[in-house]
Protein backbone atom coordinates (compact mmCIF):
# COMPACT_ATOMS: atom_id res chain seq x y z
CA UNK A 1 0.00 0.00 0.00
CA UNK A 2 1.10 3.55 -0.68
CA UNK A 3 1.61 6.19 1.98
CA UNK A 4 -1.49 8.02 0.73
CA UNK A 5 -3.58 4.89 1.20
CA UNK A 6 -2.34 4.48 4.75
CA UNK A 7 -3.11 8.16 5.35
CA UNK A 8 -6.62 7.54 4.01
CA UNK A 9 -7.13 4.58 6.33
CA UNK A 10 -6.08 6.56 9.42
CA UNK A 11 -8.14 9.62 8.45
CA UNK A 12 -11.27 7.58 7.74
CA UNK A 13 -10.96 5.74 11.05
CA UNK A 14 -10.54 9.04 12.90
CA UNK A 15 -13.55 10.77 11.35
CA UNK A 16 -15.70 7.65 11.83
CA UNK A 17 -15.01 7.62 15.57
CA UNK A 18 -15.57 11.38 15.76
CA UNK A 19 -19.00 10.97 14.20
CA UNK A 20 -19.98 8.44 16.86
CA UNK A 21 -18.69 10.41 19.83
CA UNK A 22 -21.91 12.09 20.94
CA UNK A 23 -24.38 9.22 20.35
CA UNK A 24 -22.23 6.36 21.70
CA UNK A 25 -19.80 7.99 24.14
CA UNK A 26 -21.77 10.96 25.47
CA UNK A 27 -25.10 9.14 25.04
CA UNK A 28 -26.94 12.12 23.60
CA UNK A 29 -29.97 10.33 22.14
CA UNK A 30 -32.23 13.30 21.61
CA UNK A 31 -30.19 14.91 18.85
CA UNK A 32 -31.06 14.19 15.24
CA UNK A 33 -29.11 13.61 12.04
CA UNK A 34 -30.71 16.43 10.03
CA UNK A 35 -28.13 19.05 10.97
CA UNK A 36 -26.09 20.90 8.35
CA UNK A 37 -28.41 20.39 5.35
CA UNK A 38 -26.13 22.54 3.21
CA UNK A 39 -23.20 20.16 3.67
CA UNK A 40 -25.39 17.20 2.73
CA UNK A 41 -26.60 18.94 -0.42
CA UNK A 42 -22.98 19.80 -1.30
CA UNK A 43 -21.95 16.17 -0.80
CA UNK A 44 -24.73 15.02 -3.13
CA UNK A 45 -23.23 17.15 -5.88
CA UNK A 46 -19.77 15.72 -5.15
CA UNK A 47 -21.06 12.14 -5.41
CA UNK A 48 -22.92 12.88 -8.63
CA UNK A 49 -19.86 14.42 -10.25
CA UNK A 50 -17.57 11.61 -9.13
CA UNK A 51 -19.90 8.99 -10.52
CA UNK A 52 -20.29 10.51 -13.97
CA UNK A 53 -16.98 12.32 -14.53
CA UNK A 54 -14.44 10.11 -12.74
CA UNK A 55 -15.52 6.57 -12.04
CA UNK A 56 -17.63 5.90 -15.14
CA UNK A 57 -15.08 7.28 -17.67
CA UNK A 58 -12.30 5.31 -15.92
CA UNK A 59 -14.42 2.17 -16.09
CA UNK A 60 -15.22 2.80 -19.76
CA UNK A 61 -11.53 3.20 -20.53
CA UNK A 62 -10.55 0.01 -18.68
CA UNK A 63 -13.26 -2.04 -20.37
CA UNK A 64 -12.33 -0.57 -23.74
CA UNK A 65 -8.72 -1.69 -23.34
CA UNK A 66 -9.78 -5.19 -22.35
CA UNK A 67 -12.44 -5.63 -25.05
CA UNK A 68 -10.28 -4.28 -27.86
CA UNK A 69 -7.26 -6.39 -26.88
CA UNK A 70 -9.41 -9.54 -27.00
CA UNK A 71 -11.34 -8.70 -30.16
CA UNK A 72 -14.72 -8.23 -28.48
CA UNK A 73 -17.29 -5.62 -29.57
CA UNK A 74 -17.27 -2.42 -27.53
CA UNK A 75 -20.25 -3.16 -25.31
CA UNK A 76 -20.97 -0.57 -22.59
CA UNK A 77 -20.16 -3.08 -19.85
CA UNK A 78 -19.33 -0.31 -17.37
CA UNK A 79 -22.83 1.12 -17.72
CA UNK A 80 -24.46 -2.29 -17.29
CA UNK A 81 -22.54 -2.91 -14.05
CA UNK A 82 -23.16 0.63 -12.75
CA UNK A 83 -26.91 0.40 -13.39
CA UNK A 84 -27.07 -3.06 -11.81
CA UNK A 85 -25.25 -1.76 -8.71
CA UNK A 86 -27.64 1.19 -8.47
CA UNK A 87 -30.74 -1.01 -8.74
CA UNK A 88 -29.47 -3.61 -6.24
CA UNK A 89 -28.64 -0.94 -3.64
CA UNK A 90 -31.99 0.78 -4.19
CA UNK A 91 -33.85 -2.53 -3.79
CA UNK A 92 -31.90 -3.32 -0.60
CA UNK A 93 -32.71 0.06 0.92
CA UNK A 94 -36.38 -0.29 0.01
CA UNK A 95 -36.36 -3.63 1.79
CA UNK A 96 -34.56 -2.13 4.79
CA UNK A 97 -37.07 0.75 4.92
CA UNK A 98 -40.01 -1.65 5.04
CA UNK A 99 -38.16 -3.78 7.56
CA UNK A 100 -37.82 -0.77 9.90
CA UNK A 101 -41.58 -0.21 9.77
CA UNK A 102 -42.19 -3.78 10.95
CA UNK A 103 -39.79 -3.53 13.89
CA UNK A 104 -39.88 -1.59 17.15
CA UNK A 105 -37.64 1.49 17.16
CA UNK A 106 -35.54 -0.03 19.95
CA UNK A 107 -35.05 -3.38 18.21
CA UNK A 108 -31.36 -4.30 17.84
CA UNK A 109 -32.15 -5.88 14.48
CA UNK A 110 -32.50 -2.45 12.85
CA UNK A 111 -28.95 -1.18 13.58
CA UNK A 112 -27.54 -4.59 12.63
CA UNK A 113 -29.32 -4.48 9.27
CA UNK A 114 -28.19 -0.87 8.74
CA UNK A 115 -24.61 -1.81 9.62
CA UNK A 116 -24.64 -4.61 7.05
CA UNK A 117 -25.92 -2.41 4.24
CA UNK A 118 -23.88 0.71 5.01
CA UNK A 119 -20.84 -1.45 5.70
CA UNK A 120 -21.13 -3.10 2.29
CA UNK A 121 -21.27 0.32 0.60
CA UNK A 122 -18.30 1.51 2.66
CA UNK A 123 -16.29 -1.58 1.73
CA UNK A 124 -16.94 -0.99 -1.98
CA UNK A 125 -15.93 2.67 -1.68
CA UNK A 126 -12.72 1.63 0.04
CA UNK A 127 -12.00 -0.92 -2.69
CA UNK A 128 -12.52 1.79 -5.32
CA UNK A 129 -9.97 3.98 -3.53
CA UNK A 130 -7.54 1.06 -3.32
CA UNK A 131 -7.53 0.44 -7.09
CA UNK A 132 -7.62 4.10 -8.18
CA UNK A 133 -4.68 6.04 -9.56
CA UNK A 134 -3.39 9.08 -7.68
CA UNK A 135 -5.77 11.78 -8.93
CA UNK A 136 -8.86 9.57 -8.82
CA UNK A 137 -7.87 8.20 -5.40
CA UNK A 138 -7.70 11.73 -3.98
CA UNK A 139 -11.19 12.49 -5.28
CA UNK A 140 -12.61 9.25 -3.86
CA UNK A 141 -10.90 9.93 -0.53
CA UNK A 142 -12.39 13.44 -0.31
CA UNK A 143 -15.84 12.08 -1.13
CA UNK A 144 -15.56 9.41 1.57
CA UNK A 145 -14.38 11.95 4.14
CA UNK A 146 -17.18 14.36 3.18
CA UNK A 147 -19.92 11.93 4.17
CA UNK A 148 -18.23 9.54 6.60
CA UNK A 149 -18.85 11.68 9.66
CA UNK A 150 -22.58 12.11 9.01
CA UNK A 151 -23.07 8.43 8.16
CA UNK A 152 -21.19 7.40 11.32
CA UNK A 153 -23.31 9.80 13.35
CA UNK A 154 -26.58 8.48 11.89
CA UNK A 155 -25.65 4.83 12.45
CA UNK A 156 -24.32 5.49 15.96
CA UNK A 157 -27.52 7.35 16.81
CA UNK A 158 -29.62 4.40 15.65
CA UNK A 159 -27.46 2.03 17.68
CA UNK A 160 -27.69 4.26 20.76
CA UNK A 161 -31.50 4.38 20.56
CA UNK A 162 -31.76 0.58 20.39
CA UNK A 163 -31.79 -1.71 23.41
CA UNK A 164 -28.34 -3.10 22.65
CA UNK A 165 -25.91 -3.44 25.52
CA UNK A 166 -22.93 -1.11 25.47
CA UNK A 167 -20.62 -3.93 24.38
CA UNK A 168 -22.95 -4.95 21.57
CA UNK A 169 -23.27 -1.33 20.45
CA UNK A 170 -19.51 -0.86 20.30
CA UNK A 171 -18.99 -4.13 18.40
CA UNK A 172 -21.74 -3.28 15.91
CA UNK A 173 -20.28 0.15 15.22
CA UNK A 174 -16.74 -1.24 15.01
CA UNK A 175 -17.86 -3.63 12.27
CA UNK A 176 -18.97 -0.61 10.25
CA UNK A 177 -15.82 1.39 10.98
CA UNK A 178 -13.41 -1.23 9.63
CA UNK A 179 -15.28 -1.78 6.36
CA UNK A 180 -13.72 1.11 4.41
CA UNK A 181 -10.14 0.47 5.59
CA UNK A 182 -10.53 -3.24 4.77
CA UNK A 183 -11.78 -2.27 1.31
CA UNK A 184 -8.77 0.01 0.76
CA UNK A 185 -6.34 -2.69 1.85
CA UNK A 186 -8.01 -5.42 -0.21
CA UNK A 187 -8.29 -3.23 -3.31
CA UNK A 188 -4.65 -2.21 -3.10
CA UNK A 189 -3.28 -5.70 -2.41
CA UNK A 190 -5.35 -7.46 -5.08
CA UNK A 191 -4.68 -4.77 -7.67
CA UNK A 192 -0.93 -4.94 -7.07
CA UNK A 193 -0.80 -8.75 -7.00
CA UNK A 194 -2.71 -9.26 -10.23
CA UNK A 195 -0.94 -8.96 -13.55
CA UNK A 196 -1.97 -8.02 -17.07
CA UNK A 197 -5.59 -8.60 -18.03
CA UNK A 198 -6.57 -9.83 -14.56
CA UNK A 199 -5.57 -6.50 -13.02
CA UNK A 200 -7.36 -4.63 -15.81
CA UNK A 201 -10.60 -6.57 -15.33
CA UNK A 202 -10.45 -6.16 -11.54
CA UNK A 203 -10.06 -2.41 -11.83
CA UNK A 204 -12.75 -2.20 -14.53
CA UNK A 205 -15.28 -4.09 -12.40
CA UNK A 206 -14.51 -2.14 -9.21
CA UNK A 207 -14.69 1.29 -10.88
CA UNK A 208 -17.94 0.31 -12.63
CA UNK A 209 -19.48 -0.70 -9.30
CA UNK A 210 -18.15 2.50 -7.70
CA UNK A 211 -19.82 4.57 -10.40
CA UNK A 212 -23.21 3.04 -9.63
CA UNK A 213 -22.56 3.38 -5.90
CA UNK A 214 -21.67 7.07 -6.09
CA UNK A 215 -24.72 7.70 -8.28
CA UNK A 216 -26.89 5.97 -5.69
CA UNK A 217 -25.33 7.88 -2.76
CA UNK A 218 -25.75 11.17 -4.59
CA UNK A 219 -29.37 10.74 -5.64
CA UNK A 220 -31.52 8.18 -3.82
CA UNK A 221 -29.64 7.13 -0.66
CA UNK A 222 -32.01 7.69 2.25
CA UNK A 223 -35.12 7.31 0.06
CA UNK A 224 -37.72 9.78 1.36
CA UNK A 225 -35.06 11.59 3.38
CA UNK A 226 -32.33 11.60 0.74
CA UNK A 227 -30.35 14.88 0.76
CA UNK A 228 -30.82 15.17 -3.00
CA UNK A 229 -34.58 15.52 -2.43
CA UNK A 230 -34.83 16.83 1.13
CA UNK A 231 -32.19 19.56 0.90
CA UNK A 232 -32.08 20.45 -2.82
CA UNK A 233 -35.74 21.37 -3.23
CA UNK A 234 -35.10 25.09 -2.77
CA UNK A 235 -32.83 27.63 -4.44
CA UNK A 236 -30.19 27.60 -1.71
CA UNK A 237 -30.03 23.81 -1.46
CA UNK A 238 -29.97 23.32 -5.21
CA UNK A 239 -27.23 25.95 -5.60
CA UNK A 240 -25.16 24.26 -2.88
CA UNK A 241 -25.51 20.88 -4.58
CA UNK A 242 -24.58 22.44 -7.92
CA UNK A 243 -21.54 24.07 -6.31
CA UNK A 244 -20.33 20.70 -5.04
CA UNK A 245 -20.77 19.20 -8.49
CA UNK A 246 -18.96 22.02 -10.30
CA UNK A 247 -16.04 22.13 -7.87
CA UNK A 248 -15.57 18.37 -8.10
CA UNK A 249 -15.63 18.44 -11.90
CA UNK A 250 -13.16 21.33 -12.07
CA UNK A 251 -10.76 19.68 -9.63
CA UNK A 252 -11.01 16.42 -11.53
CA UNK A 253 -10.40 18.07 -14.89
CA UNK A 254 -7.45 20.03 -13.54
CA UNK A 255 -5.85 16.94 -12.02
CA UNK A 256 -6.32 14.89 -15.16
CA UNK A 257 -5.05 17.70 -17.33
CA UNK A 258 -1.88 18.01 -15.27
CA UNK A 259 -1.30 14.27 -15.04
CA UNK A 260 -2.70 12.92 -18.27
CA UNK A 261 -2.44 15.64 -20.88
CA UNK A 262 -5.17 16.14 -23.46
CA UNK A 263 -6.31 12.51 -23.30
CA UNK A 264 -6.77 12.81 -19.55
CA UNK A 265 -8.70 16.04 -20.04
CA UNK A 266 -11.14 14.23 -22.33
CA UNK A 267 -11.75 11.62 -19.65
CA UNK A 268 -11.99 14.30 -16.97
CA UNK A 269 -14.79 16.01 -18.88
CA UNK A 270 -16.67 12.72 -18.77
CA UNK A 271 -16.87 12.34 -22.54
CA UNK A 272 -17.34 8.82 -23.93
CA UNK A 273 -14.24 6.67 -24.32
CA UNK A 274 -14.36 6.73 -28.11
CA UNK A 275 -13.87 10.52 -28.28
CA UNK A 276 -10.20 11.44 -28.85
CA UNK A 277 -8.40 14.46 -30.26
Amino acid sequence: MTSFQWFSVISILAISFMGAYYPLIKHYKTIDNNSFPGSKAFTSGVFLALSLTDMLPDAFDAWQNYLLSNGYPLYPVATYIAISTFIVLLALEHRLDHFKEDQKASSPVIPIAMTMMIGACSFLLGTALGVSDTSAAVMVFLAIIAHKGSVSFALALTIAKSNMTRTQAYLCFLCFVVCTPLGIILGSVVHQSLMGESALIFKAVVTSIASGLFLYLGTTYGLRHTPFVAHCNNRKGFSTMLLGLIITVLVSVLALKLLGGVDGLVQGLGWPFWVRF
